[in-house]
């Protein structure tokens, strides 16, 4: 209390010992603590072929004791094991943690002595969150000029983001008087507190996303969260002055959003009635449907580990439900025109098709052509640990509310598992304005009160200008 945690490594060779007559809370307090405390740093390796080997089983286990390393020789027929079935990579990339950029919403221009507001979601998909200590900056970085100008985030502390969870970062701080013009990235850095190393960028955190620029600047390793124009205040006589906060026109570029993710709550049918082509559609009505967090699936051998929601496959173990319906509502700011790109990912077991606003954009492990309701899918043999899918067609989507339903199918009736998870990535455009210096003038139109005033701007892209004031 009140002081530094020390480092308190546990190291596993093979497997935990417990008292046996009571494993189950022991491993509980043992989770728990690994929990409780950020500056853990946990690992070991794995025994021989077991029923806790099976990918599922030890990738629950990795999660519930936030596993930070494995030996990579040792069991070689689990390793071997994992990487038959698909998931040694996936393990691989979840030791310890895996930070990814879920959403970022940042200005396109920012004049000197204004505001930047900026905004940012940071996920932990790892196995742990980080062991030493790091400090959070938003940086301004020009390499041009080798500019930069940073501010520390109070407060953002990534040893406590813990997995499955998510950071969401609001900044609305003043811009200094002498930051040069100029086009700027917006950056974060995460650097390790020791002065031998925070600035040099092998020592910075380096978020996952593939399409995120990082640069490995004199001062830290920088995640890019996209460009900002940093200019002059000018008035309408021509001299420089600093903005004024009554009258503001702001545009923001949204360069990525997820506004569906393996963990959000979904809307599911799992009744064993056929539904048809009717609940495909934006206007169905699924007030009536149950609600769950992905993943959602069952699996009788494991007891259903690593599923968050456990859905129904009948009263018959033996004549289990081919098919099961979800559908996720989800809300898109701005006009479609301005979605660059929206990225699909699916974990199934076995087969499933996706509709957007009931249009087909994905399928995979089922047939071709309109699927009946008892249609079978091919069997998937990574039992849905795998993720798959890719760029989808933009023409369904809509601005404001849009629905993703999809429809899983099981390959035998008999099947011992079944799982559903989805994510969806949007890339925006910047299109809603890109205009230029703001000025506001001292005439007063006729007829205007005396507290009037007129601003003129110039909007010099073909789009329309949206204008807000506050």
């Amino acid at each position: 209390k009140g002081g530094p945690v020390p480092h308190r490594p546990y190291t596993c060779r093979c497997k935990w010992t417990y008292d046996s007559s009571a494993v189950e809370p022991q491993k509980q307090w043992l989770s728990n603590d690994m929990a409780a405390v950020p500056t853990l740093w946990n690992g070991g390796e794995t025994c021989a072929v077991s029923s806790y080997s099976k990918c599922s089983e030890a990738k629950a286990l990795l999660y519930r004791y936030r596993y930070s390393h494995l030996n990579g020789a040792f069991q070689p027929a689990v390793i071997q094991a994992w990487k038959d079935a698909g998931c040694f990579q996936e393990i691989k990339d979840k030791l310890g943690y895996r930070l990814h950029l879920v959403t970022s919403l940042v200005p396109q221009r920012v004049r000197q002595m204004a505001r930047l507001k900026a905004e940012f979601e940071i996920t932990n998909s790892g196995y742990a969150a980080p062991v030493n200590h790091h400090d959070v900056h938003l940086v301004l970085y020009n390499d041009r000029t080798d500019t930069l100008w940073s501010t520390l985030l109070h407060n953002v502390m990534p040893q406590k983001w813990v997995p499955r969870t998510s950071e969401k970062v609001k900044v609305n701080i003043g811009l200094p008087s002498d930051l040069p013009p100029g086009k700027y990235r917006l950056a974060v850095r995460i650097a390790d507190l020791s002065p031998k190393i925070r600035h040099r960028h092998q020592y910075s955190i380096r978020l996952v996303n593939k399409d995120m620029e990082w640069v490995p600047s004199p001062f830290g390793g920088l995640n890019v969260l996209g460009e900002v124009w940093v200019d002059h205040g000018v008035s309408c006589d021509g001299s420089v002055e600093p903005a004024r906060p009554a009258f503001k026109v702001e545009t923001t570029d949204v360069v990525h959003l997820q506004p569906v993710t393996e963990g959000s709550n979904w809307l599911y049918s799992d009744t064993g009635v056929d539904l048809g082509q009717g609940w495909r559609a934006h206007t169905y009505n699924d007030k009536s449907w149950a609600v769950g967090k992905g993943p959602l699936g069952y699996d009788e051998k494991t007891n259903n580990q690593g599923l968050a929601t456990v859905i129904s496959f009948g009263k018959d173990p033996h004549n289990k439900h081919i098919t099961t319906y979800f559908r996720q509502h989800f809300h898109l700011n701005g006009a479609p025109r301005c979605l660059e790109s929206v990225d699909l990912q699916v974990r199934r077991d076995d087969g499933v098709v996706c509709y957007v606003n009931g249009v087909e954009v994905y399928r995979t492990k089922v047939p071709a052509g309109e699927l009946a309701y008892d249609a079978r899918a091919r069997c998937a043999s990574d039992d849905g640990a795998t993720w798959h899918g890719g760029r989808v067609s933009l023409s369904p989507f809509v601005q404001g509310d849009n629905v993703l339903a999809c429809e899983l199918h099981q390959c035998s009736q008999g099947s011992s598992d079944a799982l559903f998870a989805a994510s969806i990535r949007v890339v925006r455009s910047p299109c809603s304005f890109c205009g230029d210096n703001i000025c506001q003038s001292t005439e007063t139109p006729e007829g205007c009160p005396e507290d009037c005033a007129v601003l003129r701007f110039a909007n010099t892209c073909d789009n329309d200008l949206d204008v807000q004031f506050d």
